[in-house]
């Protein structure tokens, strides 16, 4: 969804396939802790393809694989579509269209519970802030800054 021109449209128009109860999983840049990736596509556009195999980890770790490497560039810091979000920018989404939160990943609770569909707390706005930032510094941002939301749509009965 983060590669078309109105994610929110898009979430809006896959919430009519899912069922009542049924869970949607979304995944979209994170605004905050993506800002290394940004920092990065300035650098390539600047000084290209060799600068950004010494900069970037993802393709440090992919190295002498062309077609990952060429994928994974054209991915992070050539798509000519791409828009970046907030954790309680999509908790709105949620709210507005009758979807509970379930979890996140990275988790504002830090939760260790490996069952994502296990309801979690969404924190409050500094907590969530909180996660978001120092996912800077977490393995999240070196992999592009995407984050995932889990929610499950309610039931007619409660809408």
């Amino acid at each position: 969804m983060h590669h078309t021109k109105d994610p929110y449209k898009g979430f809006v128009n896959i919430l009519n396939y899912v069922k009542d109860n049924g869970y949607i999983i979304i995944g979209l840049y994170n605004k905050i802790f993506r800002i290394k990736t940004i920092l990065r596509r300035y650098i390539y556009k600047i000084f290209g393809k060799k600068i950004i195999m010494l900069l970037d980890p993802h393709l440090r770790k992919i190295q002498n694989e062309n077609d990952k490497i060429n994928s994974w560039i054209n991915d992070q810091y050539n798509h000519p579509v791409e828009s970046l979000h907030t954790l309680d920018e999509v908790l709105r989404w949620f709210k507005n269209n009758d979807v509970e939160y379930i979890n996140s990943i990275p988790s504002v609770t830090n939760n260790t519970d490996l069952n994502l569909f296990k309801k979690s707390m969404e924190g409050d706005w500094f907590s969530r802030i909180l996660t978001q930032f120092f996912s800077i510094f977490s393995s999240l941002a070196n992999e592009g800054g995407l984050f995932i939301v889990i929610g499950k749509k309610k039931t007619n009965e409660i809408r």
